[in-house]
């Protein structure tokens, strides 16, 4: 009986999709239905953590994952911070990567199948924009919003989407499909429309990376375009803005220029020196989990909810310690996509980059779906050897009878 239930959940692409939403919990629902999705979000979180509770398989690859989140609760306990406010932000983000190393083992053609749910999401989303292009909703502290949120982390929902396209386009036509190519161009309008420099930096890097990996000799050039000396360049980029805060007059055209930003990208030079300062204060462990209106009071700015810069926001949070772990997520990302060959690997790689480059000027708070890209990384040998199949359907029965049939 147990096992027949697993079986109906892993391979009903429809239970999968209503999970990915319950954890992506879209904006404007949650603020229309709070309850409802706060709900579902923890009736997700309980069904994932329990199936994989119950898997017999080693749970290795899964150890980083669970020792970066150890390490913030760590030192979110130590500083007395808010615990609660630390599991309701943080759950939905693990509980995404266990359901991506699940699904991935037990049914990776219905986890690629459902990706369909982000698609629409974002078709919804861009409607939202043109019909509002001035804000959706409004929250405390912003007014571009539309349905899947501000205007600077819708991208942070669709990247994720276009990666899974990309792959499930590749795996039926071995090519970019018309559906994958139309999701694309939505993905390109909505952060053109929305005016989010950082999204549209973030999405050109994504395609012209890619480009270039699916197109170069392997053998001369893939071996040096990886995610770890990628995450090496953007380490040293970090270093160059933030540091330096742009005094160089090619950094000035770049800013100015392409990133339409001012040299102080719109203040965040502030924020970056006050984000040092905090790190500064318990380097070793970090601050713990810290609210938007921890980092407002900090600051002392009304805007500022988060450092701005994925580096500094993850040494505020966990110190030098929690860094090394992301580190070791990183290097162990970047071997498995590399002894990979497949044009599924270098996929997910241009996506991990994308939002590191991102991540030089925004925190990438909240972002449910990026960490399950490093899950796909770690685990790209599951999508290699997916074969997809007719759709199947599913009996459950008790004393021979049928209860259930999906």
């Amino acid at each position: 009986m147990l096992g027949d239930i697993k079986e109906v959940i892993y391979r009903n692409v429809y239970i999968v999709s209503i999970m990915i939403l319950f954890l992506i919990r879209p904006a404007y629902l949650s603020n229309s239905f709070d309850l409802l999705f706060q709900f579902g979000m923890y009736i997700t979180c309980i069904i994932i953590v329990a199936l994989y509770l119950l898997t017999n398989k080693k749970k290795n690859k899964m150890l980083l994952f669970f020792s970066y989140f150890a390490a913030i609760l760590f030192s979110t306990v130590y500083q007395n911070g808010n615990v609660v406010e630390f599991i309701r932000s943080q759950l939905p983000i693990l509980s995404a990567c266990l359901l991506f190393y699940l699904w991935l083992d037990k049914s990776p053609e219905t986890l690629l199948r459902a990706h369909a749910v982000i698609e629409i999401l974002t078709y919804i989303n861009l409607a939202t924009v043109i019909m509002f292009p001035n804000g959706l909703f409004q929250t405390n502290v912003y007014s571009r919003n539309w349905f899947l949120g501000y205007q600077n982390t819708l991208i942070r929902t669709i990247l994720p989407g276009v990666c899974l396209s990309f792959i499930y386009s590749y795996k039926l036509h071995n090519k970019i499909s018309l559906r994958t190519f139309l999701l694309l161009v939505a993905a390109f309008v909505t952060v053109i429309k929305v005016n989010s420099s950082t999204s549209i930096v973030g999405l050109t890097v994504f395609i012209s990376l890619f480009l270039i990996v699916s197109k170069v000799n392997r053998k001369k050039v893939y071996h040096f375009i990886n995610l770890f000396s990628g995450f090496i360049i953007v380490i040293a980029a970090n270093i160059l803005i933030v540091v330096i805060q742009s005094n160089a007059k090619l950094i000035s055209y770049v800013v100015e220029n392409i990133l339409q930003k001012d040299l102080t990208f719109t203040g965040r030079n502030i924020i970056w020196a006050n984000s040092i300062e905090l790190f500064l204060r318990h380097p070793i462990i970090g601050n713990g989990y810290l609210s938007e209106k921890d980092y407002q009071q900090f600051f002392d700015y009304v805007l500022a909810t988060h450092p701005h810069n994925f580096i500094l926001y993850q040494l505020t949070m966990g110190g030098i310690l929690l860094f090394i772990i992301f580190c070791a997520i990183i290097v162990l990302s970047s071997y498995n996509l590399k002894n990979s060959s497949t044009i599924y690997s270098k996929i997910v790689l241009c996506t991990i980059i994308s939002f590191m480059v991102m991540g030089i000027s925004e925190s990438l708070v909240s972002t449910r779906l990026w960490w399950p890209m490093f899950v796909l990384a770690i685990n790209i040998d599951k999508i290699d050897k997916c074969q997809f199949s007719q759709v199947r359907r599913y009996v459950i029965c008790v004393n021979g009878k049928r209860l259930l049939k999906i």
